[in-house]
């Protein structure tokens, strides 16, 4: 049986790439995120089984959100996806 799933990232390429991922593998994906502030809004809107959350966004960073998605919610399961190049920094 597949999972819920709140896909987060600010790149719309990387947001319907997960996405196609996700219901290629019998996931249902209940909404899209491009920042932390939507993230959290929509988390408890929808109340999904998972979350895929990129680290790096303008307004609120995964890092963040996915802090404030805890705080409302204890058991929120969330796995980070990133496509950050550390050799730049």
């Amino acid at each position: 049986m597949g999972k819920t799933v709140l896909v987060v990232d600010d790149s719309s390429i990387m947001r319907k790439m997960i996405k196609q991922t996700l219901i290629g593998a019998g996931h249902s994906v209940v909404g899209e995120a491009k920042n932390g502030v939507e993230a959290l809004k929509l988390y408890q809107k929808l109340s999904p089984d998972l979350v895929t959350m990129d680290i790096t966004m303008a307004d609120m960073d995964g890092l963040t959100a996915a802090g404030a998605i805890l705080d409302f919610d204890k058991l929120a399961r969330i796995v980070f996806l990133s496509n950050r190049d550390e050799s730049k920094f």
